[in-house]
C-alpha cells in the first residue's frame, strides 16, 4: 500500500462534485484493514466531545 502525506494547508477544499464521488463509492471498494475495531470496552470509555459548543475532552479518571 502506498502512504501519501500532504500537508493539511494543502488539501483542495471540499467540492459538491468530489462529495458525489466519495458517497459513489461503494462500501465493499473501501479498505478498513489498517483501523483497528472498536470493541464494547472502547464504547464503555468513549466520551462525546460537542467542541461547537465550546466543550472539551476531559481524561477520565480512574476509580480509586
Amino acid at each position: 500500500m502506498t502512504t501519501i502525506i500532504v500537508k493539511a494547508n494543502k488539501i483542495p477544499p471540499m467540492t459538491e462534485e468530489r462529495m458525489k464521488e466519495i458517497e459513489a463509492i461503494p462500501d465493499e471498494d473501501i479498505d478498513f484493514s489498517d483501523i483497528p475495531e472498536l470493541d464494547d470496552e472502547w464504547f464503555k470509555k468513549a466520551q462525546l466531545v460537542d467542541y461547537s459548543k465550546g466543550e472539551k475532552y476531559k481524561p477520565l479518571m480512574k476509580n480509586p
